[in-house]
């Protein structure tokens, strides 16, 4: 009679191996930062003239269309949003005044070591503009000054021991004078030192911001 072996055996089962997760959102918005820093750069050498609305033109086409070329793959969710941010800044560019986003882009940064060296007006479409006025020692009568950035930050150093009188506008973001900080959405700041209205020298600030943030100090 033939016995038949009937005791459990192990069975050995193979784990499914996890999906391998795509790095190719990542190379993609790492790509579009890169062309982002390269049109500043060949904007800041002279090779090309261009604009915020330009720079976030381009680089929200760049991203759609690795959205449509990477949908068989999943829907990529940090893409898409990374494509949202860009293309809703190029939006807000788009619709805002022209005189809102004059200028260059990237980061400028304005010595000034005499009044003589002011120029009336500085701008900055996207990026950061620092007028730094530390080294000013011949202030003898009132001096005015307007600049403003259009997606960005906009930094003024002051000397010390010169009255000042700031009036400055950020569509959204931030106003910070003297350390006294406001924010939100169409945000207002007026500030002046208590003797600026008597004294016979002082610096006047008129200063805007369309997305971003202000901040002036003289220390």
């Amino acid at each position: 009679m033939t016995m038949i072996d009937e005791s459990p055996r192990d069975v050995e089962t193979r784990q499914p191996e996890p999906p391998k997760r795509s790095i190719a959102p990542q190379v993609v918005i790492g790509a579009a930062l890169v062309l982002i820093g390269a049109l500043w750069l060949l904007e800041r050498v002279g090779v090309l003239a261009l604009n915020a609305t330009t720079v976030l033109a381009v680089a929200t086409i760049v991203v759609g269309l690795a959205v449509m070329i990477l949908s068989a793959d999943g829907p990529h969710i940090g893409l898409i949003v990374f494509g949202f941010v860009v293309a809703l800044a190029g939006t807000a560019a788009a619709m805002t005044p022209l005189e809102g986003f004059q200028g260059g882009v990237g980061e400028r940064v304005v010595d000034v070591a005499t009044v003589a060296d002011l120029d009336a007006d500085y701008n900055v479409a996207m990026g950061q503009l620092t007028i730094d006025m530390r080294d000013v020692t011949d202030v003898t009568s009132h001096v005015s000054l307007k600049a403003s950035v259009g997606l960005g930050e906009l930094l003024i150093r002051l000397p010390e021991g010169v009255d000042f009188e700031v009036n400055a506008n950020a569509g959204a973001g931030q106003i910070e004078i003297q350390g006294q900080s406001r924010d939100g959405l169409g945000v207002e700041n007026h500030y002046s030192t208590p003797s600026f209205d008597e004294d016979a020298a002082g610096i006047t600030l008129d200063l805007d911001v369309f997305m971003g943030r202000v901040e002036v100090t003289n220390e």
